[in-house]
Parts: structure tokens; sequence; C-alpha cells
């Protein structure tokens, strides 16, 4: 798997920008995903269920989710500097954003 540039639209959300960044498609069409996967007025503040139900609706899956203790940013980035190989991409709540990790990008 590839991590894409953001393909900018309406919504500047950190969500639907970081699920442009995974799948490739405008922001604008994943806007229209979260839309069709729970409704409402905009998207914003999302959760990991609404990213895994868009992400779904294009064919992908989200694997290995991890649990217990919380690390910022720079220790998961240390830490798992092994696995950040090309074609691997991470989707990481950060505060309360959403960051892809691919290889050596951050989006």
């Amino acid at each position: 798997m590839k991590l894409h540039d953001v393909k900018p639209g309406k919504n500047r959300f950190c969500g639907p920008a970081a699920l442009s960044a995974i799948t490739g498609r405008p922001v604008d069409e994943v806007v229209a995903g979260f839309h069709a996967n729970c409704p409402g007025d905009k998207v914003m503040g999302t959760h990991a269920w609404e990213l895994h139900g868009v992400l779904k609706l294009y064919g992908l899956r989200i694997s290995g989710v991890p649990t217990g203790h919380r690390k910022t940013l720079a220790a998961w980035l240390k830490a798992n500097k092994a696995l950040r190989t090309p074609g691997r991409v991470f989707l990481l709540a950060a505060g309360h954003h959403w960051v892809v990790v691919g290889g050596r990008r951050i989006v």
C-alpha cells in the first residue's frame, strides 16, 4: 500500500484527510463515504469505528489494533521504526487527531 498526497476538498478535518492519504481519493469523496456509513451534517470529530466503516467501503481493512498503554507519537515512531517499511501504512490516533504514517512520511 502506498501513502498518497491528500487531495483537498471542502472538509479540512483530520479524519477525511487521513483517509484521503490512505485511499488516494479526494477528501470530498471520502466525506461522502462517511455520510453513507453514518448520515449527518458535518464530518468532524470522527471515531475509529467511523474510519473503519469508510475504509471497508473502499475494500480496505484495519488489522492489528493495539490496546493498552498509550504512547506519544514520537515514542511510537521510535519504537516501531523497523515496522515502518515501504508498503506499510499506519493509521494512528495522536491526541485528538488522526495521523497516517507510511515509511518515513507522516500525513
